[in-house]
Formats: C-alpha cells, structure tokens, sequence
C-alpha cells in the first residue's frame, strides 16, 4: 500500500508540474491524487493509534505460556488457548504468524518475549508443529 501511496503522490507531482497553473481548474486531478496518496500514508497509523486508544483487548498487557500442545495467552479481558494442532503456523525472524482460520492471525512478535532464550524456545515449539 506505501508503494501505490508514494506512487500516487508522485503521479500528482508530475501533473501539478505540467499543469496550466492560470487555471485552477487544472490542479484538482493532481491534488487530488496526492491528497489520495497522502491518505494512504496516514491512515493505517491513524486506524492503528484510534484501536490502541479505544480497546481493552489490544493495549492491556498480555501474558503466556507455550508447551508442545499449543500457546496459552491472557490477559485482564480475555485468554485464548491455541493448539498447534489445529492452525496453520508461518515462522519468520522476528515473529510467528498462527492462523485460527482462513482470515483471523494471530501475530506474536519477537518483543513479546523477555529474552533470546525463551524467544528461541517458542520458535522451535512452532517450527516442530509446522513439520508435524
């Protein structure tokens, strides 16, 4: 989505530059498309911050535990219990993505752990249900 923003921003650049500027009628496509562009740029975050804000569930602490049946995680509102067995897992560098169903992930990142140490524990735990 950047790549499309930057690409609309520069687009409206481009126009606004070969644009008639004694007529102001010609600089409402190429504003447009950067306003557009812009948008795409701001959004998300703006989404992002207002979600943080507003729901208990995404900026209360979180806690949890995983063993070889799956990731345990709570927090003041809620606990989820995730078998390995029943998800699709993606293991990458930095985080583990668990899929619950064809649209719900479940991301845990790297930071949601104290130390390298147990950061690579879960890691193995999810690659060994992903070869399982």
């Amino acid at each position: 989505m950047k790549i499309v923003a930057w690409v609309l921003i520069f687009a409206g650049v481009i126009n606004l530059w070969f644009a008639n500027l004694a007529l102001p009628v010609a600089w409402a496509m190429p504003i447009i498309l950067m306003l557009f562009g812009v948008m795409l740029l701001v959004m998300p975050r703006m989404t992002l911050k207002r979600a943080f804000a507003t729901d208990k569930l995404l900026s209360e602490p979180i806690t949890g535990e995983a063993d070889n049946q799956g990731v345990r995680m709570k927090s003041a509102h809620a606990a989820v219990d995730l078998p390995w067995t029943l998800h699709t897992v993606m293991v990458a560098p930095d985080l583990v993505a668990i899929h619950h169903s064809a649209g719900v992930i479940r991301i845990i990142p790297r930071q949601f752990f104290a130390d390298e140490e147990s950061w690579e524990a879960f890691r193995r735990l999810a690659l060994q249900a992903v070869r399982d």
